[in-house]
């Protein structure tokens, strides 16, 4: 397969979206990471950038195709969100979309790190 960075996205939509293949987490988990060394330095791939973070952080959040991991999703959630506003300013389209799932990812991260700090601190 070429190793292009939007292909490599795709792929691992059809994996974890269940589209003509059989779901399959850990492939899809597996591609979008490809998807990410892939990616372009210069402005070629913005496109895909936010929802490329967004969908490695969703991934580590809950575990799926990998281990649940708040550290790497809190930090792949915050390099989604500035290009959120790539894809409001050059009118991607659904960039509404993407946008508030990305807020609403990063606030339940949030939340639940709040949670066990303040369940660890109850514990002291």
């Amino acid at each position: 397969m070429n190793d292009n960075a939007n292909t490599s996205y795709k792929v691992g939509d059809v994996y974890y979206w269940w589209n003509f293949v059989r779901k399959n987490s850990v492939i899809a988990y597996q591609y979008y990471q490809k998807t990410k060394s892939q990616l372009a330095y210069d402005d070629s791939d913005n496109d895909i950038k936010s929802d490329t973070y967004y969908r490695l952080a969703l991934c580590l959040f809950r575990g799926i195709g990998t281990e649940k991991n708040l550290f790497g999703a809190l930090a792949y959630i915050n390099k989604a969100h500035p290009y959120s506003y790539y894809d409001c300013t050059h009118d991607k389209f659904n960039w509404q979309s993407i946008a508030k799932k990305i807020e609403e990812l990063r606030a339940t991260i949030i939340g639940e790190f709040d949670d066990k700090i303040e369940s660890d601190n109850q514990g002291e």
